[in-house]
């Protein structure tokens, strides 16, 4: 495969990644995005990265007999599945970008009231033990972003 497409194929997902990453932390409103969209785009990203670029390079010169078309599509296939495999865990979960920490826990907080049970604060969110459900609040610091999911 030609050098220059091999650069484009390994940068330009990650920077697509970027790209939806700064306009999502624009704004002046929070912007919730559900788990899966946000996990499918980071995998895109460094898909391109792993599968094309320096790390595929050495995974195709030790597994495959030399590279080809066939080569690196299978090794972009290994990556997709294994981001298929990881995707269900985000399927109760929703990144919040640009967004304070007091406002996040306030705004789950308001939201828990509406719902059925009693949801009490703990450390790590909110829970209703007595139906065993709870909601997981996790800031990252310095960055604005939460994760809010559900369990």
């Amino acid at each position: 495969m030609n050098g220059t497409l091999r650069v484009v194929l390994a940068l330009a997902p990650l920077a697509c990644y970027f790209f939806m990453l700064g306009v999502w932390r624009s704004g002046r409103s929070p912007r919730v995005v559900p788990g899966p969209l946000d996990f499918g785009l980071l995998a895109m990203g460094l898909g391109g990265l792993i599968a094309f670029g320096p790390i595929g390079s050495v995974l195709i010169q030790v597994i495959f007999p030399g590279p080809s078309v066939w080569a690196w599509l299978a090794l972009a296939a290994t990556w997709a599945l294994l981001a298929l495999f990881w995707l269900p865990r985000t399927a109760r979960r929703l990144v919040v970008y640009n967004v304070e920490p007091s406002n996040l826990n306030q705004a789950v907080r308001d939201a828990l009231i509406e719902l059925p049970g009693s949801f009490a604060p703990t450390l790590t969110g909110f829970e209703d033990a007595e139906h065993g459900r709870g909601v997981a609040v996790r800031i990252v610091p310095g960055s604005r972003t939460g994760m809010v999911e559900a369990y």
